[in-house]
């Protein structure tokens, strides 16, 4: 399977308000998208459970992973970087 950019979002929770984070990344499959979510979820809970994260005011929850392959009339195409290329 060729790598796709994946939008990751979670729920942020504090008090009866709610935020979505997200962050993008490449990533080769939506299991390993997803993979991530999850992991980065219990990182950001500081490897608590949400429900006893929520005690401290906040917690994150995981919501979903997306490609994407277009950006308003733009489509997004991944190349390679060619040796030598700085990022």
């Amino acid at each position: 399977m060729s790598p796709k950019i994946y939008e990751i979002g979670w729920i942020i929770g504090c008090c009866e308000y709610e935020f979505l984070k997200t962050e993008w990344h490449v990533f080769a499959s939506h299991e390993e998208a997803r993979s991530y979510g999850l992991r980065r979820e219990n990182e950001l809970n500081d490897g608590l459970p949400a429900e006893e994260k929520a005690f401290e005011g906040y917690y994150y929850r995981y919501y979903y992973a997306q490609p994407v392959e277009q950006l308003g009339e733009y489509t997004i195409a991944l190349e390679p970087r060619k040796s030598g290329e700085v990022s």
